[in-house]
């Protein structure tokens, strides 16, 4: 088997942009595959949640804290993984994180492998319930618009509402990007949604890239009555280079999701002022 080959362009950024990162660290991780501890750190005002249950590795989930201090979307929460939980806590080296943790895949999500899944009943107080996220990968920036298509679903019910805002598109590394296979690529899919760190722009984040935050919405529900929740991230094609979701603690609530604002993350990086230069890495050990 051949080496994983990724191009990327390599960037100065602008001094303002290079002095706010340095402030910054990445986040705090403490590993648990405690079921009801993951789920009721989401809970906020009108949820209820009853059998929690986990299934994956022991190590790729866990919860978190310091999210704003590496600059990211979310503060603190809990974090599921298709490798190592702990790996989302270190900081950018070029080679994201990358675990073959020996898992099964799921049903769920086909072709799949190192899957991680938590699944509970809730109850809203009202007939709606909604809940903040944001996705990223290793699979940014190399492998877009490959098979290598890592996603995550949140099934309410047995559907798939993790969607990209405004369409009927699962949240995965294809549907969300600035394009490929390399940074900046071609075909981009959904870019006002991506945050590129193929460079390291933020060096307190170790993935490639990664999603402005987003809001899951449930509509329609009957205060009170008991409705299923399950929560799937998993590697797709392979088992190597690993992709994350991070939820909001206390954000699970009966309220109706806000209306989405994209955040021109990578543009404003951009916008800093960078200087192109191409470079190939190798990845040492990440072998299809």
């Amino acid at each position: 088997m051949l080496p994983r080959i990724s191009l990327v362009a390599s960037v100065l950024l602008g001094g303002f942009a290079i002095a706010s990162a340095a402030q910054a660290a990445p986040i705090t991780v403490t590993t648990t595959n405690n079921a009801t501890t993951l789920a009721q750190t989401l809970v906020g005002s009108g949820i209820t949640i009853s059998n929690a249950t986990y299934t994956g590795n022991s190590a790729s989930a866990g919860t978190f804290t310091g999210g704003s201090s590496a600059s990211l979307p979310i503060n603190q929460g809990i974090l599921l993984t298709s490798g190592l939980a702990a790996s989302a806590g270190t900081s950018y080296t070029g080679d994201g994180p990358s675990t073959d943790v020996g898992g099964a895949g799921s049903a769920l999500i086909p072709n799949s492998h190192d899957a991680t899944t938590l699944t509970f009943d809730f109850t809203s107080s009202s007939t709606t319930a909604s809940f903040s996220y944001f996705f990223a990968s290793t699979e940014y920036q190399g492998y877009v618009n490959s098979s290598y298509n890592d996603l995550f679903a949140f099934l309410f019910n047995g559907e798939n509402i993790a969607k990209v805002p405004g369409t009927d598109l699962d949240v995965a590394v294809n549907n969300v990007n600035n394009g490929g296979p390399t940074a900046p690529g071609t075909n981009p899919s959904n870019p006002q949604y991506f945050v590129s760190n193929a460079t390291g722009q933020n060096p307190n984040v170790p993935y490639g890239g990664y999603t402005t935050l987003f809001t899951a919405s449930i509509s329609g529900l009957t205060p009170g009555a008991v409705n299923s929740l399950t929560l799937v991230i998993a590697d797709v094609t392979d088992s190597v280079l690993d992709s994350a979701v991070f939820l909001q603690a206390g954000s699970f609530t009966d309220q109706p999701a806000p209306t989405p604002v994209p955040e021109p993350a990578s543009a404003a990086l951009f916008g800093a002022g960078l200087l192109g230069l191409a470079m190939v890495r190798r990845r040492a050990g990440m072998q299809r």
